[in-house]
């Protein structure tokens, strides 16, 4: 049989913070999960940044030089 006396007892107040240290911590907690979710499923983070960076450039400069002819002729046989 239990004894009911711990719900007699006084409990501790929880302390709240102030909206704006509440606020700064759910930031916080918010870019961290972000950051996690880019980096899940990547070995290697750096990796990925120059490849998303060599590619910017590729198109960068693919839009420099205009349209080009295409790759495509057509035969009438």
């Amino acid at each position: 049989m239990g004894n009911c006396l711990d719900c007699l007892s006084p409990q501790p107040e929880v302390e709240n913070p102030d909206p704006e240290t509440r606020r700064r911590q759910q930031e916080e907690a918010a870019l961290r999960r972000q950051q996690q979710a880019d980096s899940r499923g990547v070995k290697d983070p750096e990796r990925l940044k120059r490849q998303q960076k060599r590619i910017e450039e590729a198109e960068k400069q693919a839009l420099k030089q205009g349209p080009s002819e295409g790759g495509l002729k057509w035969t009438v046989g």
